[in-house]
């Protein structure tokens, strides 16, 4: 399902292709705004209603904020089995540097004063969307193939494998679902069985969830050259992970104490006209 052809990298690839196309596109035409200036605008019964309509469009820092953020977040959530995810990001985040530049001079109006809050806050989501990466590629690298189909070994003498060996076609339909599934042709030669094995590590997650606990059941698919990458990327996934959540763990107590103990304030020059009116 994941390399198929309407399978899970298609479906990214077309999001990010969507991301880089579709709405610079969008944005640099500003059909609204277009509408609004030579179709209403001329039709409009008096001027104060006219001038509204050659109002330019206004625009959301935090809208802003949270598209990168959601574009960082999907590169890292399947950076794993997608890696050129991150070309396409570097391309729309180039993009979106010069379409918002040209956008903020040419076409929004100004926007009202804010503070270092929202960047402050997107930092935040910044270091949750590493610790997610580290997670998925330690997961991903671990349930390679992604079949949850491990060898079971010989089969039993009581069957008699020879009737399964040889070339068979399959043809499967059915009422739930009609469209029809076509194997042309496929060859069994080999005396081995297999049988389905859970490869999804962090659903088997057990205490403490160390790279050796995690891995405890992976003996059936993982060779011993990948079992040693698997180790080594679990250990870095542990530590990232740690870093991050004692990073915002301290600065969240730290906030609190600047709370509690010291005022935020700000002295402010008094002007002559002021005075007097006190």
């Amino acid at each position: 399902d994941t390399l198929a052809d309407n399978g899970l990298i298609k479906s990214i690839m077309v999001l990010f292709i969507l991301e880089l196309s579709l709405k610079p596109v969008l944005q640099y035409l500003d059909i609204w705004g277009a509408l609004q200036r030579h179709f209403f605008a001329p039709r409009a019964t008096h001027q104060r209603k006219m001038n509204l309509c050659f109002q330019s469009s206004a625009y959301d820092i935090g809208e802003r904020s949270t598209n990168v953020t959601t574009i960082l977040f999907f590169t890292l959530y399947y950076a794993a089995i997608f890696p050129c995810g991150f070309i396409f990001a570097f391309v729309i985040f180039s993009q979106m540097y010069w379409s918002d530049k040209y956008s903020i001079l040419r076409q929004w109006r100004q926007g009202p004063k804010i503070g270092t809050s929202i960047a402050k806050m997107t930092n935040i989501f910044f270091l949750i969307a590493i610790a997610v990466y580290a997670i998925l590629t330690f997961n991903f690298y671990a349930m390679f193939p992604f079949d949850n189909v491990c060898e079971y070994g010989r089969v039993d003498q009581e069957y008699n494998y020879q009737d399964y060996l040889g070339t068979w076609k399959l043809n499967i339909t059915s009422d739930e679902n009609p469209k029809k599934f076509d194997l042309e042709s496929i060859e069994i030669t080999q005396k081995r069985s297999y049988t389905f094995c859970n490869q999804n590590i962090l659903r088997k997650i057990t205490f403490p969830p160390t790279p050796a606990n995690l891995l405890r059941t992976s003996d059936d698919w993982l060779s011993d050259n990948r079992k040693t990458m698997a180790t080594a990327l679990g250990w870095i996934m542990i530590l990232t992970v740690a870093i991050i959540i004692s990073t915002i763990a301290l600065k969240t107590i730290v906030q609190f104490i600047k709370y509690l103990f010291f005022a935020d304030y700000k002295i402010q020059e008094m002007t002559e006209e002021k005075r007097s009116e006190l």
